[in-house]
């Protein structure tokens, strides 16, 4: 019952719906057991977003035309969205131990498929193929509820990845400040999904330069100073869109062990081609370091990983070198 008020095409039900369980797991949560568990976050978070960012996909569709007969049954989708999003990952943080690894994996997988959607909603509204229409407000509503669920997924990720470690476990030569106490299927899941993990950092870095290196490649166009200004607004639109999801991301290569650290920084992202120039975690640390118009907040992650995980790998080498 409350999956489907949550799922409604108007905001202020759905609101009530997710609003509801919210209140639900928050007063009885404690006296779930695994199923329980699963029935709220699968029959009921998991299933509500789902059904919300695939219709979400078919109003962005253009061939349909549902953006000019009902952009405000849109932009609700979307906040509904937005909504279930945030509501699932809290569930997650909030309940996360009791939860066991069938539904976590659920819940990952869930989080994983919005950020798609949303992607994809993107795409088919029009954004990534013509400047005409790249700064519809179609486009930056499905790169906000892309950008929610790729921070949420990749805070979920991380906390798993960070599950079961101990103050010994040392991130590129220092010691983990604090140990995260997890369940058993908790430090499951996190080994199960460190490859999600890489893969989700890396596909954030590179993300940002893709459109960059399509233009680079893009035939002149007659009308090349207007499909400039509408360039430059578009790229300032997803600079500032973008600009907090990069930064997590950068904070989350900086955490992340050895192994998973050299991955990202010498992995190809998954689905980019070779013709794109950003491909790898390093590339897009060489790139972002490189950019007059890297944002401030981006600079400040982008210092943290240099001085939690390059510095100490310098430091080694001079030592190894001195001998």
């Amino acid at each position: 019952l409350l999956a489907s008020l949550a799922s409604r095409p108007h905001a202020e039900l759905a609101a009530c719906g997710v609003g509801a369980m919210h209140r639900l797991t928050g007063g009885a949560g404690s006296e779930f057991d695994w199923d329980a568990w699963r029935v709220v976050v699968k029959g009921g978070l998991v299933d509500a977003l789902l059904r919300t960012t695939t219709s979400l996909r078919l109003f962005a569709h253009r061939d349909s035309a549902p953006l000019d007969i009902a952009p405000r049954t849109f932009q609700s989708k979307a906040a509904t969205a937005r909504l279930l999003t945030n509501a699932l990952a809290e569930t997650y943080f909030r309940h996360g131990d009791c939860l066991d690894f069938e539904t976590l994996t659920c819940l990952v997988d869930a989080l994983v498929s919005v950020a798609k959607h949303a992607k994809q909603a993107a795409g088919e509204a029009g954004a990534g193929n013509n400047n005409t229409h790249r700064t519809d407000d179609s486009f930056m509503t499905c790169l906000a509820v892309e950008t929610e669920a790729r921070r949420a997924t990749l805070a979920v990720l991380l906390h798993l990845h960070a599950s079961g470690r101990s103050d010994s476990d040392g991130v590129g030569g220092t010691a983990v400040v604090s140990v995260i106490v997890s369940s058993p299927a908790q430090v499951k899941c996190g080994v199960a999904t460190r490859t999600k993990l890489v893969e989700l950092v890396v596909a954030i870095l590179t993300y940002r330069f893709a459109d960059q290196s399509r233009d680079d490649r893009r035939e002149p166009d007659v009308n090349a100073e207007t499909d400039a200004a509408v360039k430059r607004r578009y790229d300032g639109n997803k600079e500032r869109a973008l600009a907090p999801l990069v930064a997590d991301a950068l904070r989350a290569l900086a955490r992340l062990d050895d192994e998973s650290f050299r991955d990202a920084l010498f992995s190809k992202s998954y689905g980019q081609t070779p013709s794109l120039r950003v491909t790898t975690g390093y590339d897009a640390l060489v790139a972002l370091v490189g950019s007059a118009s890297t944002p401030p907040e981006t600079r400040a992650a982008l210092c943290d990983v240099f001085q939690r995980r390059v510095a100490p790998l310098a430091a080694r080498a001079l030592r190894a070198e001195t001998g």
